[in-house]
């Protein structure tokens, strides 16, 4: 653009000059002939004289308006030249730090670590790590707002900056999470102390729009052995090991530290190995599909299965949902799971029909937020040919609270395609009532927590006959889970849930026992059927 606007400048001064110079020599002649039919030299010569001046002052000024035109030329090219490398410099800016508090960003921190490690380094001297994270910001955030949250977290970097060194970094690494690296700690001890300090740095109260807050941090450290030999180490490798201390600090007792260890590098060497098993778990056939039966009491038959994923690896063995689902939520695996369980259900579903069967499987929040789950899930029904409520998806509350608005419509076209729709987990969220009406649901699944103790506690059971009583009055049917032993089935169906699904109705079972399991009496001692494994 700046190449044009330059040729055309240039073009348009250079044709004015000639036009210029032409009026000069057309005038000029045309004097000399006027002068000439005069007879008088003299008067020819003053008469040019004169035109000779008029000519050098129009190129004069032509000339004189070239230059301003250069000069402004080359003006607005520095300015624009000046524009891109301050708009390059603010974008480099926002990609390697926080526009919120000014640290830098995990990007950020991983273009100093090298220097910092040079620096522990040269001067013979060990580095700390420590990686924070904010307690119960989501419940500041709910309570007073969003704006308060950021505030705090604005107010917590301004601790960090005061409390580091000139040699030290810190940075924000997440929503509610810092890093900070410590120049010179040689010794668990000085790491110790740097963490209680820190620790108590953030207990001081903060000052939120008039508001006192008083907020904890949860925090996992280790040293970085910064010798010369040891100076490949990778920023990631430090962020993995204190990421993982930080959540046995969180789950052990929030408000403390806890301190990398030889047995915690051996926990996450053994993580690292199943993350890279569980990433070769289907193409190796380890990755395979349960189905538990869903039991009505009134017309005393299975009328559904859940499909459940269950992972058995050559080498650690059974490895529980519990463990697997997250570790492939985190590492991005949970899309070739889901597809999988999606296939199997799908597939098995299929081989069910005619039999009045819904087979349901389970959404991860994660599922549920990709931009083409819904249309892959559809076109895979429609492949399979199947019938309208043959098959139902089970999301949790906590994946609504998500993003409530977009799902919402991601489950109407669910429900359109005749899916149906199953509330999984039900009770354990904060907002079940709220936005239970406006969703399409067809089913509430309650918590095997609440059965767990339903025939000791009064509680229990009144909490399940308000679930069912509030199904009741939406049209929604209610399954119970986890139902174990003939007393909880019996203060499950007096309150009025007739759909049963446990390890007393059955365990999960593979494909091939199905049709034998439908086949059983209905009673057996122990339970209703006897079949299954998990």
């Amino acid at each position: 653009m700046i190449r044009k606007n330059k040729a055309l400048i240039s073009m348009t001064i250079l044709g004015t000059l000639l036009l210029g110079l032409g009026v000069f020599v057309i005038v000029s002649l045309n004097q000399l002939m006027v002068a000439g039919q005069k007879s008088s030299f003299r008067n020819a010569f003053e008469q040019t004289d004169k035109v000779l001046v008029m000519s050098t002052i129009l190129f004069l000024i032509l000339l004189a308006a070239f230059l301003i035109a250069s000069f402004c030329f080359l003006k607005l090219k520095r300015v624009r030249y000046e524009a891109k490398i301050r708009c390059e410099e603010q974008k480099k800016y926002f990609t390697a730090f926080d526009a919120l508090t000014g640290l830098p960003n995990r990007k950020g921190i991983i273009e100093q670590f090298d220097g910092w490690v040079k620096t522990c380094a040269r001067d013979s001297k060990s580095g700390g790590a420590l990686f924070l994270d904010l307690d119960n910001l989501k419940t500041v955030n709910n309570t007073f707002g969003h704006d308060a949250g950021d505030q705090l977290i604005a107010e917590s970097a301004a601790r960090l900056k005061k409390f580091i060194g000139c040699e030290d970094i810190a940075g924000r690494t997440g929503s509610d999470e810092f890093a900070v690296l410590i120049h010179g700690a040689n010794t668990e001890d000085e790491l110790e102390f740097l963490a209680r300090k820190l620790i108590r740095i953030f207990r001081e109260p903060y000052l939120i729009n008039g508001i006192v807050i008083q907020l904890s941090c949860s925090m996992g450290a280790l040293l970085v052995r910064c010798r010369e030999k040891e100076r490949n180490i990778q920023f990631e490798d430090i962020l993995g090991r204190g990421e993982f201390v930080l959540n046995e600090a969180k789950q052990t007792r929030r408000g403390s530290y806890v301190l990398f260890n030889e047995d915690h590098g051996n926990q996450i060497d053994r993580q690292f190995r199943l993350e890279r098993a569980l990433k070769l778990s289907i193409e190796s056939d380890e990755l395979l599909c349960y189905f538990q039966p869903q039991y009505d009491c009134n017309s005393e038959r299975i009328v559904g299965f859940e499909t459940l994923a269950r992972w058995k690896n050559a080498e650690f063995g059974m490895i529980p949902p519990g463990q697997f689902i997250p570790m492939a939520e985190k590492s991005g695996f949970i899309k070739e799971l889901g597809r999988h369980v999606i296939e199997s259900t799908f597939a098995f579903a299929k081989s069910m029909e005619g039999r009045g069967l819904t087979v349901s499987f389970n959404a991860s929040p994660m599922e549920l937020l990709e931009a083409n789950y819904i249309n892959y899930l559809i076109s895979r029904y429609r492949y399979y040919g199947l019938s309208p409520n043959s098959i139902a998806i089970e999301i949790t509350e906590s994946s609504l609270m998500e993003s409530l608005e977009k799902i919402t419509s991601k489950l109407q076209i669910l429900k359109k395609q005749g899916i149906q729709i199953y509330l999984d987990d039900f009770g354990t969220g904060f907002s079940s009532l709220t936005y239970l009406k406006n969703l399409p649901i067809d089913a509430i699944k309650i918590d095997k927590s609440f059965i767990d103790e339903i025939v000791t506690k009064d509680v229990e059971k009144d909490i399940v006959l308000m679930i069912v009583g509030l199904a009741r009055r939406l049209n929604m049917e209610v399954i119970a889970e986890g139902v174990e032993t003939e007393e909880q089935l019996n203060c499950v169906t007096r309150a009025g849930c007739h759909l049963i699904q446990g390890y007393f109705i059955s365990r999960p079972i593979c494909q091939s026992e199905v049709l034998p399991l439908l086949c059983q009496p209905k009673k057996q001692p122990g339970g209703f059927f006897v079949s299954g494994t998990d």
